[in-house]
């Protein structure tokens, strides 16, 4: 929706007082034009979509700007065992992470109300579905999590 004016709220919008690049001006800009009227109420939906892009956006960002600027250098540690072996160390602690979130995701999921509360078996079959779909008929990810998603919502919508 064109809004009168929407060139005003950018004017400046991604620069700082002396000309240099300030990201946090741009959305301070663009929270300005929707607060402004630009999405109104009968567009609440591409309001969320703009705001999950933007939430995305500047989540992921900064870890691919890591991962794209540090692999040519750690690249070339390959056979350095005094840099190969803290990388190792890394390698371990982030594998730790991600079982530990697995972990507690898997506890809330599966027990939504903690230990003492009841056992959620609808989402143990869905997460058993999902693992099949993977590991024995070699499914994408993509696939599983599309089919997860439509199973719960069938499930959800018809209790």
């Amino acid at each position: 929706m064109a809004h009168a004016g929407a060139d005003d709220r950018w004017a400046g919008a991604g620069r700082d007082h002396a000309g240099a690049a300030d990201h946090g001006g741009v959305l301070r800009g663009l929270c300005r034009w929707l607060d402004e009227g630009a999405v109104g109420a009968e567009a609440l939906p591409l309001a969320g979509i703009v705001a999950a892009g933007v939430v995305t956006f500047f989540t992921f960002l900064p870890s691919f700007g890591f991962i794209f600027l540090g692999a040519p250098i750690i690249e070339s540690t390959h056979g350095k065992l005094a840099l190969t072996a803290p990388l190792t160390g890394i390698t371990a602690a982030v594998v730790g992470v991600i079982v530990n979130l697995a972990l507690f995701f898997g506890y809330h999921v599966l027990w939504p109300a903690g230990l003492a509360g009841r056992f959620d078996w609808v989402s143990a079959l869905i997460a058993l579905a999902a693992a099949i779909a993977l590991f024995r008929y070699k499914r994408s990810v993509i696939q599983v999590i599309a089919g997860c998603a439509a199973l719960g919502l069938l499930i959800k919508s018809i209790h």
